[in-house]
């Protein structure tokens, strides 16, 4: 009789042990805006006890909660943590060598004019869709994979499209990012065929966190033989709007070509938005 009492007190024990051991970060954002980072010691009435990064006890009521993300592994230690991965993932026209962990996405735009969309199928493939107005449309896939992690991270990004005539393109591009999600610098080189002509791209970009949800970023690309465009520069960066929506912005030049004659350098503006998902 006795053991049978004792048994579920024992069973509570050890699930009230498990919570309090759990070894996951966690980014909580309150309704009066106060921000929170560290680990659930314990889930009891709806009140969560967490251990921030700084060892600091709160009690967080799960009620005044207005938005909960986990991070991943590591991250909190960061001097700014990743809270969202597709910020890193991708600039804001070029990409780059770090790909969406399993089941994360997100949402692109810029002018409104511009989308496309991401979602990691494994930790190093991440797939994708996007379209240009009615100009064009296209599906891509990117695979990559760390050297060392925080330091080299290699990847291929290939996409089939068609423009508005029916023309099909394809683009097929090596990277590599060097740097870690807080400072990161990233080439590429590749090739690209639009009905059959074959040209060629170089890409050089960067990005660097300047606080908790903000980011410079800076991309060059230059296309030979192109007779549309054939380089443009971009310095701006990434602000966070809301919990999740990000505001992207950008200034610079671009520069065309038209039956192989240079044509006069124009300004570029990037406005855009960046919604994880």
């Amino acid at each position: 009789m006795c053991s049978r009492s004792v048994f579920p007190l024992v069973l509570l024990f050890f699930s009230l042990s498990a919570v309090a051991q759990e070894d996951t970060d966690h980014w909580f954002i309150m309704l009066d805006e106060t921000e929170v980072i560290g680990k659930i010691e314990r889930d009891s009435a709806g009140i969560l006890l967490v251990r921030t990064i700084d060892g600091l006890l709160m009690n967080l009521p799960v009620d005044s909660i207005e938005f909960r993300e986990t991070l991943q592994p590591g991250e909190a230690g960061r001097k700014y943590p990743v809270i969202f991965p597709a910020n890193i993932q991708r600039n804001l026209g070029a990409g780059n060598a770090f790909t969406l962990p399993k089941g994360k996405g997100f949402y692109q735009t810029g002018w409104g004019i511009h989308h496309t969309g991401d979602y990691g199928l494994t930790d190093n493939l991440t797939v994708g869709a996007g379209w240009f107005m009615l100009y064009a449309g296209w599906i891509h896939l990117k695979a990559a994979t760390p050297i060392k992690k925080d330091l080299v991270q290699v990847g291929i990004n290939t996409g089939y499209g068609l423009t508005y005539q029916s023309e099909n393109a394809a683009v097929l591009t090596g990277l590599i990012t060097i740097g870690n999600p807080n400072l990161f610098i990233t080439t590429g080189y590749g090739m690209f065929w639009i009905d059959g002509a074959r040209y060629q791209q170089l890409q050089i970009s960067g990005q660097m966190r300047t606080s908790m949800h903000g980011s410079m970023i800076m991309e060059f690309m230059y296309f030979s033989e192109w007779d549309l465009l054939q380089s443009y520069f971009i310095l701006g960066g990434r602000s966070r709007l809301f919990s999740r929506t990000s505001f992207d912005y950008g200034f610079g030049f671009a520069n065309g070509r038209n039956s192989g004659d240079y044509l006069p350098v124009v300004p570029l503006i990037w406005l855009g938005l960046m919604v994880p998902l």
